[in-house]
């Protein structure tokens, strides 16, 4: 499939498939980098000569770097690479550019011819003019109307946006809503107070039409407001009156407030009678009259009665009824996923049903969230490429960024889940909530109160920015120079399954670091009196730490065995290279007094050389045997995790699930496992793997579940002791 482009698009990437030219079945080459050999990559504008373009080292998820390149996905998409065009192969002034990749060994060339377009094909609203439609200029007319909302309205023409907005997933039944509220004991909307005299109370106008509320005049004047409370996620299309003005030639105006323009609208004009009959008015009114979704006034509509200057007005109302349907709209939120995109997304509003979703992705943040707040979800995607800033506190949601630059403002996050992207700034937990966790993200300088970093990149320097709490790193890795800052703080972190480099500053009494290294690097403490404990294998520790700390390593490094083993050589007393260079050039009757001498004078292993070298063997052991194991062959192992993901959008957890696992042992056939998986919570499940589960070298899973990706895990088992 041949990709279309705007002119002029910046920081692209396109994605192109490598086939294995040593086959005929068409299987995609993996395993290649950008500087394999013989890989070229040219492009071509037509009319021009080529462009090499120069391939440098990617990640599946990284930034846009010109000439990028890197495999996606060697298991489950063989053959599959992503490509980070140049932003001149895309510049304006042609219709085309060709890319053509090729040189590697068994590798097929691949060449891409991209058309270059002056419109975003995939944009909400393409910038093309349409004059007319089979050649009749008013129906282009009447379709311009109907899209921008001017006046398109017969019949027969096709519902609005917003007429699509008031129906609800679950049906838009519409309900009848009574007076809740008058002003008689005081404004209740706009300042308007109560003139007047009452006989009973408003709540005599839902009884029946026998019964009345009575206003009186006060100077030949009354005005009376109702307040009709239609439910938070409702909009009012109707109010139906019953009721007389006794009074005959006077009238009084009927208004109802617009919470748009803040003004009162009049519907009708009541007119004066003689006599009781009741006049019973349909009055339809639009959106604007009901308090609007996620405002104090949701909802709210309000109902005014006003006349001055007649001749003692009387009002008898014996029913005010409001008509209202759903306003709110879960469609376009699959997964109860709300969208944002600030660098291209066309939607500036709040409106459910319309904006933030896949199709109309909002373009601001802020707005994303009061939708999200609005629809009773918690699921924000953020459109990659974008950076945001927060500006209000974001406690319970799952927010995926994948590509995204977040940048934290203080706000509290507690029981915020992200998934993906780039983080910086200031992030706050308030206690309200448990820990916000950052998953498979990169972590970059920035201060963060409690936390927990799950698979994380981390790089620059993290501070820590609460004390009397505990942070927990688990299988994370320095994406670059790394430094953590204690702050001088009190505070706790836990670094489990850690490997690379590390400096730790700024600790002081009450500071605690426990790290347990699976292929740790250079771990530098610098600050004083705290308490470090170390485990696992390190390439050194380089203890700065002032005062009284308490620092446990019991961390095996390359070092510390070399030390050992030196020092068990040097115990033995073996014959070294002077004393071997010392029998040269002997005589026989030499020979014979230096071996007499030898046996007399040598001495050999005794019984305290040999248990000072069973002491030191004995201390090395101790080390060895606490370094870390893997899966052992044939030997149960309980509480294996793993991730399911819902099929319909390939990154959320997918909780509530009855997953199903099998396994193949050594490349053999799919069989089930002893035990079924059960679940830990936010899609995350666990296995108890029997014996026969594992008793082989090479042991592949497959998990699997309706509404979810298939998970297929392979293990590499280690023999037993």
């Amino acid at each position: 499939m041949n990709p279309a482009l705007v002119k002029g698009s910046t920081s692209v990437s396109v994605y192109v498939f490598v086939k294995d030219s040593s086959v005929t079945t068409g299987v995609g080459l993996p395993g290649l980098v950008f500087n394999s050999g013989s890989l070229t990559c040219y492009y071509v504008r037509p009319l021009s000569v080529a462009v090499a373009v120069t391939l440098i080292t990617q990640t599946v998820t990284g930034a846009y770097a010109s000439g990028g390149f890197v495999e996606v996905d060697a298991t489950n998409m063989p053959g599959l690479y992503r490509l980070d065009l140049p932003d001149a192969a895309l510049a304006s002034g042609v219709d085309t550019v060709t890319v053509l990749l090729q040189g590697a060994t068994n590798m097929t060339p691949v060449e891409e011819q991209i058309q270059l377009t002056t419109f975003d094909l995939n944009a909400t609203a393409p910038d093309v003019n349409v004059l007319s439609l089979s050649g009749d200029a008013a129906a282009a007319d009447n379709l311009e109307a109907m899209y921008d909302g001017t006046g398109y309205a017969d019949g027969f023409a096709p519902a609005t946006q917003d007429q699509i907005g008031t129906l609800s997933s679950g049906g838009s039944s519409a309900l009848n809503f009574p007076v809740s509220a008058d002003n008689t004991a005081g404004a209740i909307i706009d300042g308007v107070v109560f003139v007047g005299t009452q006989v009973g109370t408003f709540a005599n106008i839902e009884a029946n039409l026998t019964t009345f509320h009575q206003i009186n005049d006060v100077g030949n004047a009354f005005d009376i407001v109702y307040r009709i409370a239609c439910g938070a996620t409702r909009t009012a299309t109707a109010i139906q009156i019953d009721n007389y003005l006794n009074s005959n030639n006077d009238v009084s105006d009927i208004l109802v407030f617009d919470h748009v323009g803040l003004v009162w609208d009049t519907v009708l004009e009541l007119t004066g009678q003689v006599g009781a009959g009741i006049n019973e008015n349909a009055i339809p009114i639009f959106e604007k009259h009901t308090g609007a979704v996620g405002t104090p006034e949701a909802g709210n509509v309000y109902l005014r009665f006003e006349t001055s200057g007649q001749t003692a007005p009387i009002l008898f109302n014996a029913r005010i009824v409001a008509t209202a349907v759903a306003a709110t709209s879960t469609m376009g939120y699959e997964g109860g996923l709300v969208y944002v995109d600030e660098s291209n997304g066309l939607s500036s509003g709040i409106s459910q049903g319309i904006d933030g979703t896949f199709a109309n992705q909002s373009d601001d943040f802020d707005n994303g969230q009061t939708i999200a707040d609005n629809l009773g979800t918690a699921n924000i995607v953020v459109h990659p490429g974008n950076t945001i800033t927060l500006t209000a506190a974001l406690m319970g949601y799952v927010l995926i960024g994948k590509q995204a630059v977040i940048t934290g403002g203080g706000q509290s996050v507690d029981s915020t889940r992200f998934e993906g992207g780039v983080y910086n700034g200031i992030w706050d937990y308030s206690g309200s909530g448990s820990q916000p966790v950052w998953s498979e993200a990169n972590m970059t300088t920035g201060t963060y109160d409690r936390h927990v970093f799950l698979g994380c990149g981390v790089v620059g320097t993290i501070t820590l920015g609460q004390a009397g709490v505990i942070s927990v790193w688990g299988t994370c890795f320095p994406a670059g120079p790394l430094v953590v800052d204690f702050n001088g703080l009190a505070t706790t972190l836990k670094l489990e399954s850690w490997s690379g480099n590390i400096t730790i500053n700024g600790m002081v009494s009450g500071s605690t670091l426990d790290i347990h290294c699976s292929s740790g690097g250079l771990i530098t403490l610098n600050g004083a009196d705290a308490t470090v404990n170390i485990s696992g294998p390190v390439e050194a520790v380089v203890n700065n730490l002032t005062g009284s700390p308490t620092v446990t390593n019991n961390g095996l490094s390359l070092a510390s065995i070399n030390t050992e083993v030196d020092t068990a050589i040097s115990d033995a007393a073996l014959a070294t290279a002077a004393s071997i260079a010392a029998l040269n050039d002997l005589s026989a009757a030499q020979v014979n007094t230096e071996v007499d001498t030898a046996i007399t004078d040598a001495t050999l292993a005794t019984a305290a050389n040999l248990a000072t070298v069973d002491t030191v063997v004995d201390a090395i052991k101790v080390k060895t045997d606490t370094l870390p194991v893997g899966i052992i062959k044939n030997q149960a192992f309980n509480n294996f995790e793993f991730l399911m993901v819902l099929s319909s959008d390939h990154v959320t957890g997918a909780p509530g699930l009855t997953v199903s696992a099998t396994r193949s042992l050594d490349g053999g056939v799919f069989g089930a496992t002893a035990n079924a998986p059960t679940e830990v919570s936010s899609g995350v499940y666990k296995i108890d793997l029997a014996a026969s589960d594992l008793n082989a070298d090479s042991v592949t899973f497959l998990f699997t579940a309706a509404t979810a990706d298939g998970r297929f895990i392979t293990v590499i088992t280690q023999p037993g002791t």
